[in-house]
């Protein structure tokens, strides 16, 4: 668990400290919006681990944690899954969501907690 933790945010420490609008130098809007309904992917998917306001359960806490990845970096979580020390931490959802569910999750986790 802490090194999922060490990892998550590491990560976030990548994105920058963003602010009110701007590119995260990777496609994502930091304060826009994807153009589908990342809110309500969160809530089904990611809430359940991560807690309904981002302050973690079974998964990691993402409030103050988001911030230090790009939106690459989530997009790759939330695609291929997280392993750390040869246990997978976080399920893939490559097979349960397409890429416009994706990139609208990672648009709300950059928009709610980044």
């Amino acid at each position: 668990m802490r090194n999922w933790i060490l990892v998550l945010g590491s990560l976030l420490v990548l994105v920058g400290c963003g602010g009110e609008g701007g590119d995260s130098g990777d496609g994502f809007d930091i304060g826009g919006d994807a153009g589908g309904d990342g809110a309500a992917v969160y809530s089904s998917k990611c809430a359940p681990c991560h807690g309904a306001n981002g302050e973690g359960r079974t998964g990691p806490r993402l409030v103050g944690n988001v911030p230090g990845f790009s939106g690459s970096e989530l997009t790759n979580f939330v695609t291929n899954g997280v392993v750390t020390n040869g246990i997978r931490t976080m399920p893939a959802f490559s097979s349960s969501l397409s890429e416009e569910e994706i990139d609208a999750v990672v648009q709300f986790l950059l928009n709610e907690f980044g």
